[in-house]
């Protein structure tokens, strides 16, 4: 499997992140409003978000997809894609900044992700109980409530088959 290094829908772009893009990962996930269902997962310093970047820019070389940082009217305002979790199991993952929610946009990275993975993989979308709009995202893009698969605090939709 592998997603294009940039990817246009309606209104994102949504590209291949690059070293030099440590800035917009920390912005993000600084943020704490963004970590609202999570307040622990807050990124307290720019050498988190580094190893963040690090991993998604391993998980990328090894792979050929992953997360991509999604852009707006040319502005960087979220981050998501897909990684693999173990198999053929994977993790669809999404996070915008608040300006960029109640758009739409976490819905429209989901569907691009969803149509470039093929089909016999088990995506799922692990989210805080409380996260509502998360779960409207999984929801609207074919997500399924999977109590079965909850574990680490998260619960889980799934679309596909393993």
């Amino acid at each position: 499997m592998r997603f294009s290094s940039v990817v246009r829908t309606e209104r994102l772009t949504l590209r291949r992140p690059t070293a030099a893009d440590l800035d917009d990962v920390h912005r993000i996930h600084a943020d704490p409003r963004v970590w609202r269902h999570s307040p622990a997962s807050v990124h307290r310093d720019r050498a988190t978000s580094e190893r963040t970047l690090d991993r998604w820019l391993a998980h990328w070389e090894v792979h050929g997809f992953g997360y991509w940082l999604a852009e707006h009217e040319g502005a960087v305002v979220g981050c998501g894609g897909v990684e693999v979790l173990r198999d053929d199991v994977l993790n669809v993952y999404y996070r915008f900044l608040p300006e960029a929610w109640g758009k739409g946009l976490a819905s429209e990275l989901v569907a691009a992700a969803v149509s470039l993975t093929p089909p016999g993989r088990l995506l799922l979308a692990r989210v805080r109980p409380g996260n509502d709009p998360s779960v409207r995202v999984a929801g609207r893009n074919g997500f399924e409530r999977r109590p079965d698969l909850d574990h680490d605090g998260f619960e889980v939709y799934a679309r596909g088959t393993s």
